[in-house]
């Protein structure tokens, strides 16, 4: 038996792609739509997994220059605890994708906890923090809808750039977590 994740995943497709799919009849066409979808799913997964580690760095990454743009060290104590506890995780070479998971879950509950702070304010000191956040969700949008390129859901693909453009080990570990935009 296989453990490796892509090894497996390809003898998958190919068991869906050469037995399957053509048993299924003809002419159950909802049979024939959910065959397709999760193969096209499946070779997603295929394709993406090899990058899953760097598309959740750039995230770390992301929600770091976010979470920097929120802070207020008088006013939002959690978000400075958990930025210091990030960026000491994303410095570590070594990080496991477990860990590195967990910190980005940790950031995006601090981040919400501030945007519901800022949110509730009667003042207009916080319209620069919110345009940041509307900058980084357009930003994680993009990304995402990149990631899922290949699903066929996009009306006019050509103009979403590929995920490889959008994250890269390269240009994060050359630039400071705070200069990615």
């Amino acid at each position: 038996m296989e453990i490796r994740a892509d090894i497996t995943l390809q003898a998958v497709l190919k068991s869906f792609s050469d037995v399957i799919i053509p048993a299924i009849d003809p002419g159950n066409q909802l049979a024939q739509e959910q065959a397709q979808l999760m193969w096209r799913l499946l070779t997603l997964l295929r394709d993406r997994l090899p990058m899953q580690y760097e598309y959740d760095r750039d995230e770390l990454v992301r929600l770091l220059t976010l979470g920097r743009d929120l802070q207020d060290t008088d006013e939002a104590p959690a978000l400075t605890g958990h930025l210091a506890d990030c960026e000491a995780l994303h410095r570590r070479a070594g990080a496991a994708p477990d860990e590195l998971v967990a910190a980005i879950a940790r950031l995006r509950a601090a981040i919400s906890d501030r945007v519901e702070q800022l949110a509730g304010r009667d003042d207009d000191r916080s319209g620069p923090a919110l345009r940041a956040v509307l900058r980084a969700a357009r930003q994680q949008h993009l990304r995402e809808r990149s990631w899922l390129l290949a699903q066929g859901w996009e009306v006019a693909p050509e103009t979403v750039p590929a995920i490889d453009t959008l994250i890269s080990f390269h240009n994060m570990d050359k630039a400071s977590p705070g200069a990615v935009e």
